[in-house]
């Protein structure tokens, strides 16, 4: 029987080994968003970012995917698990589409308005439409990840519910993202090599809470499988062997119709 100490340091190092795999497949699946980030001025390559930006959420949806197992069952299959994971969250690259879009839409708009006489009026809904984007398509990946095939409007209505409706946690998740963002203009090698996994948990917890507490007002979301979710090998089956009647009592003792005393 293990103590409380060895139960613990088993937990903790767990963790540990299940951020540092989830941070080390996030950069080898994200890898040319990281080499623009890190080695270009953003603001002339905004637009190459735009486009490589999509290979984001494969990524994010299969980290979720390895949170929500280890969350589940401890499972700390991570490398194998968060391959599997990522090839089936394909179609996930349609909702990094949606915002690389958005995203583009905002960046020309703040351009335009930094340098128009109304710019005063209109750059505080700017920076609100920026924010309310940054957890709604985070959070979309999320229920993407929570309900395997989900189309991208469903996705993005239940984005926009949870981060609405759940704003305690989606202030905790908009905090932690700006001190990343803010971090890592500091020391961008560092920060993308340690900090994008315990980030993305952070987030992933709230919006998979917020998820779970509004499945009532989320009507149009599937009915989470399980079987399709789970990373590791598929369960093995359960053979059940029928057991032979029991003899009625006496029935061995009756002497047969050919018997002789």
């Amino acid at each position: 029987m293990r103590s409380g100490f060895a139960s613990a340091f088993l937990s903790i190092s767990g963790t540990c080994y299940v951020i540092l795999g989830v941070d080390l497949m996030l950069l080898l699946t994200t890898w040319p968003v990281t080499v623009l980030l890190v080695t270009t001025d953003l603001s002339r390559s905004w637009l190459a970012l735009a486009l490589v930006s999509p290979l984001l959420a494969p990524a994010l949806t299969a980290a979720s995917a390895v949170f929500r197992q280890f969350w589940l069952d401890g499972s700390s299959n991570v490398l194998s698990g968060f391959a599997r994971a990522w090839w089936r969250a394909r179609g996930s690259a349609w909702i990094g589409l949606a915002g690389a879009a958005v995203g583009c839409v905002l960046v020309v708009d703040a351009q335009f308005v930094s340098t128009s006489p109304w710019g005063a009026l209109t750059l505080p809904p700017l920076v609100v439409a920026t924010l309310l984007a940054g957890l709604v398509f985070p959070y979309a990946l999320v229920a993407s990840s929570e309900h395997p095939g989900l189309r991208l409007r469903p996705a993005l209505r239940a984005g926009a519910l949870v981060a609405i409706r759940r704003w305690p946690s989606s202030l905790v998740a908009l905090a932690v993202m700006v001190c990343f963002v803010g971090l890592f203009a500091v020391r961008p090698a560092l920060v993308a090599l340690v900090l994008p996994a315990p980030v993305w948990y952070i987030v992933w917890a709230g919006a998979r809470r917020g998820l779970t507490s509004l499945r009532p007002d989320l009507p149009w979301l599937p009915p989470a499988d399980p079987a399709q979710s789970t990373i590791g090998p598929a369960p093995a089956r359960t053979i059940t062997v029928s057991r032979p009647s029991a003899r009625p009592a006496g029935a061995g003792l009756a002497p047969s119709a050919g018997s002789t005393r």
